[in-house]
């Protein structure tokens, strides 16, 4: 996923848009697509939680993108 500012969060799972029923089904993909977005942005707001504690604050906000700062802090 990348923002219009140009940060940048990669998905935890590939997804191959050829695979099983979604070949040629948009829907299933896309559907797909967004429940990989989901838990992937759960994931790192988990592990930027981590993080604030043991990251001095200046270094902890430049890791993490803008919205997870944002839903952490």
């Amino acid at each position: 996923m990348i923002s219009a500012e140009g940060e940048t969060v990669t998905l935890t799972k590939k997804i191959d848009v050829n695979e099983g029923d979604k070949k040629g089904n948009v829907e299933k993909w896309m559907l797909e697509i967004e429940t990989q977005m989901r838990r992937t942005l759960r994931e790192c707001c988990r592990d930027s939680l981590k993080a604030y504690s043991q990251t001095p604050r200046p270094d902890w906000v430049a890791q993490w993108p803008g919205q997870i700062v944002l839903a952490v802090d």
